[in-house]
């Protein structure tokens, strides 16, 4: 069902981590699945339409293989794939830096504005217009803190499409179809 190139690495990845290759599978289907996000929705019919979301849980009794099975797509592949996502995000947040610099220097000129026209008995000019986004965040497929409020966090300001966890570590997971199909031939040599 994963066609040959993935099933090859899922049993090649499964056979080095000494794990069965379900865990391999389930790890690669829910970052599959969370690095999709909302970019592609699945149409039933006309008007019913799914997300791609998978909630997969690997379950197995201790010494199994579970963290063994997802390492690799978390220390190999998504650290990669976050590389490649974070290219221009030192120019996103220079650029950030600069405006916010802009913005707040306008603020103190209005502010003084404001005082003249007071003292002049004027109307106080309108206020600039506010900085349109929040600061950017650094894209991030992995997260270790995985608590509520870590997570909402995240998935506010750096995982606008989705977010995917194994039990020690969590992640954003964003551009995903588009990164997979040029980065799969990496991984799989």
């Amino acid at each position: 069902m994963f066609g040959s190139a993935w099933a090859s690495w899922i049993e090649t990845t499964a056979a080095a981590a000494a794990c069965p290759a379900d865990y391999v599978a389930a790890a690669l289907l829910a970052s599959v699945s969370a690095l999709i996000g909302n970019a592609r929705w699945a149409q039933a019919t006309p008007g019913w339409s799914e997300p791609p979301h998978l909630w997969i849980c690997s379950v197995g009794d201790s010494g199994t293989g579970k963290s063994p099975g997802t390492d690799s797509l978390m220390r190999d592949v998504l650290p990669k794939l976050e590389a490649k996502m974070a290219v221009d995000f030192p120019d996103q947040l220079r650029e950030w830096r600069a405006a916010s610099e802009v913005y707040a220097a306008r603020q103190e000129a209005w502010k003084a504005d404001v005082r003249a026209a007071e003292k002049a008995g004027k109307p106080p000019p309108l206020a600039p217009l506010a900085l349109q986004a929040s600061e950017p965040q650094q894209p991030r497929l992995r997260q270790n803190d995985v608590t509520i409020e870590k997570v909402a966090e995240l998935l506010g300001a750096a995982a606008p499409q989705g977010a995917a966890r194994d039990e020690r570590r969590a992640g954003r997971l964003d551009r995903g179809h588009e990164l997979v199909q040029r980065c799969r031939p990496q991984f799989l040599g």
